[in-house]
């Protein structure tokens, strides 16, 4: 079992959108309406991932990780979006694991190689967003050397909020 990152393809599009669909349903199972995430659509995703991915003027770092040739993870990193933060702060802004690959080392190996590519870009600092209602995955961050920023937003969606923390991590 072969474990690589490397960077993400437009030929990856469909396979991140099923990775993002399918964590987001079995990691918020209990933590997001089922409504809203029995109507996400792998079809929907792999369109907007194939505008992101080919988007010549994003600034985003797109990574993916593989298990052999099978890509499993993936991760976006891209210069903080927050309006508090300053121009030497990146940010992690997503990174998931397919469930069927997760506690393999895939999401730390995804983790490192995003964390490195950031700090090659001159950044400081990263920050990440977390739903703050899950505390298995924030006890992963923490275990990685993330910490709790004390900030926190809530955005609206389809009929719910997501409730979410704010980590911060030196680079």
């Amino acid at each position: 079992m072969k474990l690589s990152v490397r960077k993400a393809t437009i030929d990856d599009a469909k396979q991140i959108a099923k990775i993002h669909v399918e964590t987001w349903q079995d990691a918020y199972k209990r933590l997001i309406p089922s409504e809203y995430l029995d109507s996400l659509s792998i079809e929907k995703k792999t369109e907007k991932w194939r505008e992101m991915l080919s988007d010549p003027k994003s600034k985003t770092i797109y990574l993916v990780g593989c298990i052999g040739k099978n890509v499993l993870g993936w991760s976006s990193l891209t210069q903080s979006r927050d309006k508090d933060s300053s121009d030497d702060v990146g940010e992690l802004g997503g990174i998931y694991v397919h469930p069927s690959a997760q506690k393999k080392g895939l999401g730390s190996m995804l983790m490192s190689r995003g964390l490195l590519s950031l700090k090659k870009l001159g950044y400081k600092r990263a920050t990440l967003w977390v739903l703050t209602a899950n505390l298995e995955t924030r006890n992963y961050y923490e275990s990685k050397g993330w910490r709790v920023e004390g900030k926190t937003k809530t955005e609206p969606r389809n009929g719910f909020k997501l409730h979410e923390t704010r980590y911060a991590i030196e680079l």
